[in-house]
């Protein structure tokens, strides 16, 4: 593992470089709101205002804090203690937080595609990094960044165990679950339906054995409330008041949106150049295997007449555009559109998984792309019963998507990386470049937009530093 790291060590400094610069307020003054509630909750205990369990914000707003269980926070607190007092304490903390995501999502890779293809687990942390929420949630210190490390860590060891049938690793999951509800609470607990869902994509475990499992993972999630319960009560009754306070309370009264489903609107935005990727590499699969007769392909599954219809949507979408003069109509159209029809095509070619050239170009590893996007569904749609939604909630979701999109698209870029190999020394000059333009010796800022797929700016460390995120005037005034 060591040697596989060091060999490709400037890929991954690349990727850690590029998401800096896309993370463009990080060194910036000024941050969200929410972001600034934790920070200063986690460095007031650390001065020792409050507790673990009765966090304290002020003594007019938020005495004391049951927002939120209290993990997160307290371990940045731990952060404060060791390094003072400073606005880029929080900062290096929420950047570790990605990176040791990074890690397991790496270690996901690997354990996935084995040691052949654990190379590519640069191209899955590229593509992670440059979703827009990933940076975003870097730069604004939210608690799903600390959640992130318990889900990724805890599909690890749920794949460990897959592999090697030892029920240790279902328990230390279990652990990991119950840390990240200590962290965000229960949209971290989606791992959950693991084994429910590899029962169902894979033919090779029994009914029997996959209740067995959920049951023994369930388990080992609950024992530590049960052991707080028997040892230190004030704990449940911390977490209890965050249940009537944040979860009950907020289903009941708390509205932040009038549409169910714009979490899952919030999805695919945030997937649409993986949509539009993923739907190119399958379309390229289908042209290598019947060339002229594609056409005649489409005709025969009817996915020819499928798209026709929703292009005739598309178009009542964007009338409706023209009538209202609502942007948000047409943005959310194109996004629609991107998803169902990469769903369209993947479901073409999953009917078509036992063809002997299809078997070629994307080998076994089909049943772990349908796994992987079935596992961030279950970490997305569930939000739906609430009105109380926010974009960054499906944070810890979003690996799982990228992990089967990168697997979809492997066998192009073992072609492509095998065809035309690029020399070492170029790869260290690539990555001197980006150190110079946007490490912290230039100040410089880079806007990239293609319209509707993608728009993105790459901020250089000594520009995001030499500027106010947000609050510039403020700021002007407090100093």
């Amino acid at each position: 593992f060591y040697f596989c790291i060091m060999k490709n060590l400037p890929y991954y400094l690349i990727v850690l470089l590029v998401f800096m610069a896309l993370s463009n307020e990080l060194w910036s003054e000024g941050m969200f709101m929410d972001g600034l509630y934790y920070a200063s909750i986690a460095r007031n205990l650390s001065e020792g205002m409050g507790s673990f369990w009765l966090l304290h914000f002020t003594d007019t707003s938020f005495n004391i804090f049951h927002e939120h269980p209290p993990l997160a926070i307290g371990v940045q607190s731990i952060f404060f203690s060791f390094f003072g007092d400073s606005i880029y304490v929080e900062r290096i903390y929420s950047l570790l937080t990605f990176i040791v995501t990074g890690f397991f999502i790496h270690l996901i890779w690997k354990e996935v595609m084995g040691k052949k293809y654990s190379f590519y687990s640069w191209v899955v942390l590229f593509f992670w990094v440059t979703i827009p929420l990933n940076s975003w949630a870097c730069s604004n210190n939210i608690l799903e960044n600390t959640m992130n490390i318990f889900v990724a860590s805890s599909v690890f060891f749920l794949i460990k165990n897959i592999r090697t049938n030892d029920l240790v690793y279902i328990m230390i999951s279990g652990a990991c679950l119950f840390l990240a509800f200590l962290s965000k609470g229960f949209t971290g607990l989606f791992p959950l339906s693991f084994f429910f869902l590899y029962f169902l994509v894979f033919s090779s475990k029994k009914f029997k054995e996959m209740i067995w499992r959920t049951l023994l993972l369930i388990a080992s999630t609950l024992i530590p409330f049960l052991l707080l319960y028997v040892f230190y009560p004030p704990a449940i009754d911390s977490l209890s008041e965050y249940i009537n306070v944040q979860v009950i309370d907020s289903l009941k009264n708390v509205q932040t949106t009038d549409n169910r489903f714009g979490i899952i609107n919030a999805l695919f935005n945030q997937l649409k150049i993986i949509n539009i990727l993923g739907s190119i590499s399958i379309f390229s699969y289908i042209a290598f295997m019947f060339r002229r007769n594609i056409l005649v392909l489409l005709l025969r599954f009817k996915m020819f007449f499928i798209l026709v219809i929703i292009l005739i949507i598309s178009f009542f979408i964007v009338e409706l555009y023209v009538e209202t003069g609502n942007m948000q109509y047409i943005k959310s159209a194109i996004n629609y559109c991107y998803a169902v029809f990469y769903a369209l095509l993947f479901f073409l070619i999953y009917i078509l998984r036992n063809n002997v050239q299809l078997n070629v170009i994307i080998s076994e590893k089909l049943s772990w792309i349908i796994l992987f996007i079935l596992l961030g569904m279950s970490g997305v749609f569930p939000m739906i019963i609430s009105l109380k939604q926010g974009g960054f909630y499906i944070l810890t979701a979003l690996p799982y998507f990228i992990i089967s999109f990168v697997i979809l698209i492997l066998p192009i870029l073992n072609y492509i990386l095998n065809r035309f190999r690029v020399k070492r020394q170029i790869i260290y000059l690539f990555m001197a470049t980006i150190f110079i333009l946007y490490g912290p010796f230039v100040s410089s800022s880079t806007q990239i937009t293609i319209p509707y797929i993608l728009s993105g700016k790459l901020n250089s460390l000594k520009y995001q530093y030499e500027r106010a995120g947000r609050d510039s005037l403020l700021l002007d005034d407090i100093k």
